[in-house]
């Protein structure tokens, strides 16, 4: 069922973004503010659900994992507190990501956007961003409540002003294609929820790879999730993180094609 109030405020928003009687298209900061403040107003509502399960979910359960592997392999327990944190990048911001895409294509909000002088790139970007604003605070709850309770140290690296946003940007990206390929909100969530779930649990991402059968272990080497989280513990975590730089790039590389792929596919979606 179409969210009236997400409706409502497209509306709103989008007759500022371009007068009836221009022609030329808008320059790309000025479009990209635009669309960030529609989708800041899209969601401004919904901080309760961020707040539940962008922080409540993801905290409890880095703590009962944590509680769980305390006296199992070393460094399972600051495995278990990035798996909180991952949890709290991917399970709310893909899942609302898709949600939200949906919706625009059934309510013809897609359809309008389009055509006006939007980028297609960019309306992702902007939902990345507009997530990335409600997700952060949450994330950052997460890690400092579940490092506090699991007396885990922590060492954060500047990088983390970059790892930790291009975290939420890859869900951002992965939660747009989803919400533009599946019929029904119905389907969406559930397959966000899937998708985060499989990911977290596929490879070194909760559980050091020590603990994990071989199979999830060659999997884990194809899933984008295991490098996500190994560039944040490198970046969140002190010690040696040999493989930081590489776990970086592939975790960029991953989140660029993501929002490239959904921005070219968001015209068809349309049609």
């Amino acid at each position: 069922m179409p969210n009236t109030t997400e409706t409502a405020d497209t509306a709103g928003v989008l007759s500022v973004m371009r007068p009836p009687d221009a022609r030329s298209r808008p320059g790309l900061r000025t479009e990209l503010g635009q669309l960030i403040s529609l989708q800041i107003l899209n969601w401004r509502w919904t901080w309760r659900t961020f707040l539940v399960l962008g922080t409540i979910l993801p905290v409890l359960y880095g703590l009962m994992l944590g509680t769980a592997l305390r006296h199992s392999t070393p460094g399972a327990v600051s495995h278990a507190l990035i798996g909180a944190v991952l949890l709290s990048a991917s399970v709310d911001s893909m899942g609302k990501t898709s949600a939200h895409f949906v919706n625009l294509r059934q309510t013809g909000g897609l359809d309008h956007l389009l055509r006006l002088p939007v980028r297609p790139a960019l309306l992702i970007v902007s939902t990345g961003a507009a997530f990335c604003a409600f997700a952060l605070p949450g994330i950052v709850a997460t890690i400092v409540l579940d490092a506090w309770l699991l007396d885990v140290e922590l060492a954060v690296s500047p990088l983390a002003v970059l790892v930790v946003p291009v975290a939420v940007f890859a869900y951002v990206g992965i939660g747009a294609l989803i919400g533009g390929l599946t019929p029904t909100p119905e389907l969406a969530s559930p397959l966000s929820l899937l998708v985060s779930l499989t990911s977290l649990g596929a490879g070194a991402v909760v559980l050091p790879a020590s603990l994990l059968p071989p199979a999830l272990q060659a999997v884990g080497d194809f899933n984008p999730a295991t490098y996500i989280a190994d560039a944040l513990r490198g970046v969140l975590l002190p010690g040696d993180h040999p493989h930081l730089a590489i776990s970086v790039l592939i975790t960029c590389v991953f989140t660029a094609t993501a929002v490239v792929s959904a921005g070219a596919w968001v015209r068809r979606w349309a049609a």
